[in-house]
């Protein structure tokens, strides 16, 4: 079991290291029993502020049996110290998108054209393109949360910081969410979702706003929400012209 102190507790980062810093403290805040890799982790719960984990050795043996009643045996695993590997940072697992995941991100963009309702839309990948590298030439205000397995994309969450138009509070707010067929999975949203929760706590947000426009599988996408404790507070009525 694992326990690293959050990093975004009285921060405000603005700059991109101090947010992957952000999303690693909140997944070290992930208690469970660890796997033989991140990916077979079995997480339970997420550690509040006041929790103490302690190594194996350290507990007695009646709460070592209580909490293998619930979890099975318990093993302590070291998985890494420090700073993780350059490359298990940039190619695996949850990060911010560099210049180098443009390709890929217009191929995401490509794939969610084609399956959803903005499919009747003429798709400009270069108009996209400038659109992303907006966002990596403004972090303070856009992030674009990527996911990878073996260095392949699995999905992108874009999100933007912007004031009310009646308040100078902030809202954080998604542009486009897209996990491809394949890699869909309640864990990986979750992971994603979160990430945006983040870095909106890093802005002082007052709320994180998630929207739903792509006229696919709503009913899903409604109650994958709701898990994630999302609130629905209206809709989005479109009409073709």
């Amino acid at each position: 079991m694992r326990r690293r102190t959050s990093l975004i507790h009285g921060k405000n980062p603005s700059d991109a290291s101090n947010i992957e810093g952000a999303l690693a403290g909140r997944e070290a805040n992930l208690l469970g029993q660890n796997g033989p890799d991140h990916a077979a982790d079995r997480y339970l719960v997420q550690a509040e502020t006041g929790d103490l984990v302690v190594p194996l050795s350290a507990l007695s043996d009646g709460t070592r049996a209580a909490l293998e009643r619930h979890l099975g045996p318990l093993e302590d695993r070291l998985v890494e110290r420090g700073t993780p590997p350059p490359a298990l940072a940039q190619h695996d697992g949850l990060s911010l998108a560099q210049e180098a995941d443009i390709p890929s991100l217009l191929a995401l963009g490509a794939a969610m054209h084609a399956e959803t309702l903005f499919a009747r839309v003429p798709l400009q990948l270069d108009r996209f393109e400038g659109h992303i590298r907006a966002a990596l030439a403004d972090r303070a205000h856009q992030q674009i949360f990527v996911h990878k397995a073996n260095g392949v994309l699995q999905g992108a969450l874009f999100a933007r910081a912007d004031p009310y138009i009646f308040s100078d509070a902030i809202i954080v707010s998604d542009q486009l969410f897209y996990i491809f067929p394949q890699h869909r999975s309640f864990a990986l949203a979750r992971r994603m979702v979160q990430a945006v929760e983040v870095w909106a706590r890093s802005k002082n947000a007052t709320e994180v706003c998630l929207a739903v426009s792509t006229g696919k599988n709503l009913g899903r996408l409604d109650a994958l929400y709701a898990r994630f404790r999302y609130q629905r507070v209206g809709g989005v009525f479109k009409k073709l012209l």
